[in-house]
């Protein structure tokens, strides 16, 4: 209760910080009652002294009803009875013994029943017992001695002379009441836990709070429960659940917090050395817990096979219907999902198959699993001359959005794309007649549904894949690969100057409303430093002098007073932050017009800092703004003295802000080649964070001033509908629209040093700094044809390109496997680090990358055609679990290769005898931890039987005895131009209706 705030902050442990505003409020209630009538006359701060000091060194224990002195005084009593009623009379010797007796066994009997059912209880302050430290590893006991009249610690163990003695405080206490209330952390506490909100971790609904308590050995039994009623039950599967969900959960709170080594070198016993022995305990707890939890992770030794689930025919057996996407199978946790007809069926692994959606009157085209495994995208077709759509469907069973496609149009191939953030689909027009048309690629933001961006991608689209962790797409097809980037529009007006066009504004994307100033403007200084919270710095006036704190008001000085900027979250101030200013320990706050120092008590207000000239981070020697946050009314300097003026009637006065002595060290923020934007990050990018000497020498981080690190994380772009969009670097344009220009700046403005010095200048301002061109690290050359989205609230584009040829080798591994022009792509997978897997008609297998090391990809011969192929990633949909890829073939085998050299590890395969299937597979592996391949592969195959009516008449002639239930039901829907429902056999205990 002590500590600052700075050093509360040490703990990196919100729960603890709320039980001591918990126990602060109650202190200063239980001041405010205490000294109501007190004639006893002290301060609060008095007052928490002295509840500090009881509270660490009283011990409870059960209340007796009486002392030793009221006992004696009622057996005295007792005996005055006794003698008078005998001598005057009244009862005879004998009665009288027999009353007496029984009212001195009656004090003991009572005494011992009131402290056996009386919830009072005695709290006690003993000389000598409140030596004795804590150990929760001892036995003892602290109990008061009825007939002795003493209190008694007993302590099991021997002891030697000169050893300590410990006792055991009691209640198993966790080091977070320790520090709380005793002020020091125990290693290797047995009983110590972590409490954490373990939905924050998870894919749920954004609000929900579901607070549970970790110990070595996984949650408590009260915690345990609660989770498994979040999950919907108590069973195995439930139980597997819940413990998956708190390895992820730990593995999520590990990645938050500091790493506990850094915090074991810290010595002493003062804040700092404590709240690092506290953390880093508590990182042991977390550690211990994970651990706990994979082993309780449900293994499966082998490889396991399900039956097939049965067809379903097609809703209108008479009306020609198209072929359903080879995009028919995804994978949940432990099950498979497969679309057929108008219906969506779930698969367990025990092979238990359960009817999930429909059927709906239209069929279902495509299906698509989201990585968090909370959503199930799926096309629906425009049969009957409708809008086809794509139907986002959450795993709770509920229709979540529909989202268009156009009319007469469906969607053929979905994906997910970007950590599940964006929806792609090929959607395709669909009429009885076969026409060969172009097919679009549109995508949408999810969970907002917003149209981003539409684009053609050409004819023939046989398969679309979208990165894990990028708004990058990647199509193939006869004509090859194409790579597609979802890109920022920065064209808003274009003029043709000696041929070449220039852009020359950015499209009116403004993120910060700025301040329209008019008044004095001071010369523009370049910033030496940054300024950071906590700092102690000073403001200059334009005329060169300095703000002063004077007999609690502030007034313009030639001695300046220093000012410390206080903020919540990262140190680093930018333009547009809400502050507050602290002069000698003591907040300014603003009454009427006037700004004056309020008392130690006093929260104080709140001020934005607005930079004069442009947005962005505040630096030294920066002209700045301060404006009240509940009127926007800015201050001025009247006179001699600091006053608040309405933005209407004056436009405020500029201050320069001066730094004084920094830290040791500084701290230095550069891009990270591998961030991306990150909603689960609330939509922001990764930073790299280094510290520094003054003259660039790299430090340890133990190194550096903690208090003053800035944010790891910088925010990106969000959509008017709420959609986090990774814009490009630079479009190529004058303008470098990117995280890395905040002030919009022009590649003229910036000056020959920065060309020089700044590799982002030359890499998007080729052509101002040496005239070579323009060639960015993160998006594709405008010149690359592309159709403008005509959709959506942003400017967003799909901008193409077609990847190189991918020439086959001159020999492989199986003789007569030529990659020839003929042999075209047919399915494509994403895997990790921008490596794709590609499968051809002839049957070869290839493994290449898109980035812009690109090579000539390693091709396989599969022997037969891939149909579809599939990245295996883990339950929790972490891409560094995943082990390997799978393809599959016509045949129905299934094959799983090990993604480092294309080498089978495991074949496992199912003979399938219909004929004309279109067999999909997606595979989910359960996280891995070292275990080989072979014994934690689960191959999950579904077949999806939707077929052509040709296709369907030749299946019911080559196996007409065998499907006599289906001829006849067909033929009774030709003769009568209607569908019947009939029940036919798929196989034992299952039927479908057709």
């Amino acid at each position: 209760m002590n500590w600052s705030s700075e050093e509360l902050a040490l703990l990196e442990y919100p729960p603890l910080l709320r039980q001591i505003d918990k126990q602060q409020a109650e202190i200063s209630a239980a001041f405010l009652e205490a000294s109501k009538g007190c004639k006893i006359s002290f301060t609060q701060a008095e007052f928490t002294w002295a509840v500090q000091l009881v509270r660490s060194r009283a011990f409870t224990g059960p209340y007796e009803g009486r002392g030793p002195q009221d006992r004696a005084a009622q057996l005295a009593f007792i005996s005055v009875l006794l003698v008078l009623s005998v001598g005057g009379g009244f009862v005879s010797l004998e009665n009288g013994l027999n009353g007496a007796l029984a009212a001195a066994l009656a004090i003991p009997l009572t005494d011992f029943l009131v402290g056996q059912t009386s919830t009072l209880k005695r709290h006690v302050l003993c000389p000598v017992v409140d030596y004795l430290n804590h150990d929760s590893s001892a036995i003892s006991d602290i109990a008061y001695e009825y007939f002795a009249n003493e209190f008694a610690v007993r302590v099991n163990g021997s002891f030697k002379e000169g050893e300590e003695v410990c006792i055991n405080y009691g209640e198993q206490r966790s080091n977070d009441s320790l520090l709380q209330f005793y002020g020091f952390v125990e290693r290797d506490n047995a009983n110590d836990t972590y409490t954490m909100d373990i939905l924050k971790h998870l894919d749920v609904a954004k609000g929900e709070v579901l607070e549970v308590i970790l110990t070595r050995t996984g949650p408590r039994d009260e915690s345990m429960t609660r989770l498994l009623t979040a999950l919907g039950g108590d069973g195995d599967e439930e139980e597997a659940m819940a413990w998956q969900a708190v390895a992820m959960a730990c593995e999520a709170e590990l990645q938050e917090r500091t790493a506990g080594a850094a915090y074991e070198a810290e010595q002493g016993a003062g804040p700092r050395a404590l709240a690092a022995r506290f953390a880093a305990e508590k990182e042991k707890v977390l550690i211990a817990c994970r651990a706990h939890a994979q082993s309780r992770c449900p293994v499966r030794d082998t490889l396991a096979e399900i039956p097939l689930p049965g067809p379903l025919g097609p809703s209108a057996s008479l009306q020609p219907q198209a072929l359903a996407s080879r995009h028919c199978f995804a994978a949940g946790h432990g099950s498979l999902l497969s679309i057929s007809g108008g219906s969506l069926f779930e698969t367990n692994l025990e092979g238990h198959q359960q009817l999930q959606l429909g059927p709906r009157p239209r069929p279902l085209t495509c299906l698509a699993n989201s990585p968090c495994g909370k959503w199930w995208a799926m096309g629906e077709s425009c049969f009957g001359g409708r809008s086809g759509q794509v139907i986002i469907m959450s795993s709770e069973k509920e229709v979540a959005a529909s989202l268009p496609v156009g009319v007469r149009r469906s969607a053929r191939h979905v994906c997910w794309a970007a950590n599940g953030e964006l929806v792609a689909a090929i959607v395709e027009f669909e009429s009885e007649q076969v026409v060969a048309a172009d097919q679009q690629l549109m995508v949408w933001s999810w969970p907002s549904g917003e149209r981003l961006a539409s684009s053609s991608c050409g004819r023939g689209t046989q398969d679309v894949a979208g990165s894990p962790d990028g708004a990058v797409l990647l199509t193939v097809g006869p004509a090859g690969a194409k790579l597609w980037l979802l890109a920022l529009l920065l064209v808003a007006s274009t003029v043709e100057s000696n041929g070449a066009k220039s852009n020359c504004s950015n499209a009116g994307l403004t993120l910060v409303q700025k301040r329209q100033v008019s008044s004095k403007l001071h010369p523009e200084v370049k910033g030496v430093a940054t300024v950071l919270a906590g700092k102690a710095v000073r403001f200059r006036s334009w005329d060169g002098k300095f703000l002063h704190c004077h007999s609690g008001r502030v007034s313009v000085s030639d001695v300046g007073s220093e000012f410390v900027l206080q903020k919540h979250g990262s140190a680093a101030l930018y333009s547009g932050d809400s502050v507050t200013l602290a002069c000698a320990g003591r907040r300014l706050s603003i009454l009427q017009d006037q700004i004056q120092v309020g008392s130690p008590a006093q929260i104080g207000d709140a001020f934005i800092l607005q930079k004069q000239q442009g947005d962005g981070l505040l630096q030294e020697n920066d002209a700045i703004y301060l404006l009240s946050t509940k009127d926007l009314q800015a201050l001025k300097v009247e006179g001699n003295e600091l006053k608040l003026r309405l933005a209407e009637n004056d436009q405020g006065e500029a201050f320069v802000v001066e730094g004084l002595t920094g830290p040791r060290n500084r701290w230095v923020v550069v891009p990270d080649p591998d961030g991306f934007c990150d909603a689960t990050l609330r939509c922001h990018r990764r930073l790299k964070v280094s510290c520094t000497t003054p003259n660039g020498t790299e430090l340890n981080f133990q190194d550096c001033d903690h208090e003053h690190r800035p944010w790891s994380y910088e925010p990106c772009f969000k959509s008017p509908m709420g959609a986090c969009i990774d814009v490009a670097q630079s479009d190529c344009t004058d303008i470098p629209g990117s995280w890395w220009n905040p002030d919009g700046k022009t590649c003229q403005e910036y000056a020959a040093p920065d060309c020089r010095h700044n590799e982002m200048v030359r890499s998007a301002c080729g052509q101002t700094c040496n005239g070579n061109g323009c060639n960015p690290k993160k998006t594709l050359p405008v010149q690359a044809s592309a159709a403008s989205a005509s959709f959506g609230m942003l400017p967003l584009r799909l901008v193409g390109r077609a990847l190189p040829a991918l020439p086959g080798p001159k020999t492989l591994n199986a003789p007569g496997l030529r990659r020839r022009p003929e042999d075209a792509l047919v399915a494509v997978a994403w895997g990790l680090e921008s490596c794709l897997f590609l499968a051809t008609r002839q049957g070869g297998l290839g493994l290449t990358s898109c980035d812009s090391q690109q090579k000539a990809p390693i091709w396989r011969d599969m022997g037969r055609r891939a149909f579809s192929l599939a990245w295996c990633r883990g339950f929790a949909g972490q891409p560094e679990r995943a082990a390997g890829m799978l393809a599959c073939g016509l045949s129905g085998r299934v094959d799983i290769l090990d993604a480092a050299d294309m080498r089978v590890v495991a074949i496992r395969g199912v003979l399938l005898k219909w004929p004309g299937l279109i067999v999909e597979i997606l595979v989910r592996l359960p996280t891995l931890l070292g275990s080989s391949l072979r014994e934690n592969l689960h191959p999950i195959l579904l077949a999806d039987l939707f077929l052509l009516k040709d296709r369907l008449l030749k299946l019911l002639k080559d196996h007409l005895l065998e499907h006599l239930s289906l001829v006849l039901g067909v033929g009774f829907g030709f003769l009568i131009d209607q569908t019947f429902e009939t029940e036919i056999n798929l196989r034992p205990a299952q039927s479908a209706k057709v």
